[in-house]
């Protein structure tokens, strides 16, 4: 199976802990079939990380790339993960950046409703 097509049935595990791979996913659709897909194998709880469109790192990559064109970074916002979240019968139960100003990526735990 690959990140969007996993191999699981629905609901198969209680946990489903995914750390530094949604930025690899270069296709915006695709980062958001993934956060999909876990929440699909998850009974439970999904914790994962994303790169935050929002942060103070990725506001200033923008700005430089105004300077020196380059590829955007691969990021998804709050709002959308809660909003995928929302579809499958989530809740978000706390999201935090690793860092306010090192790092864009953000720890999110979701819980299913019940």
């Amino acid at each position: 199976g690959t990140a969007l097509g996993t191999p699981f049935r629905d609901q198969a595990f209680d946990l489903v802990l995914s750390v530094r791979l949604c930025h690899h996913i270069s296709d915006h659709a695709e980062r958001l079939e993934y956060v999909k897909e876990i929440l699909r194998i998850s009974k439970h709880s999904v914790v994962f990380t994303y790169f935050d469109s929002n942060t103070l790192k990725n506001q200033i990559y923008d700005l430089k790339r105004r300077i020196k064109p380059k590829q955007p970074k691969r990021t998804l916002s709050l709002e959308e993960v809660t909003n995928v979240a929302n579809e499958a019968g989530f809740d978000v139960v706390q999201s935090v950046p690793l860092s306010r100003l090192f790092s864009g990526h953000r720890y999110t735990i979701l819980e299913r409703r019940t």
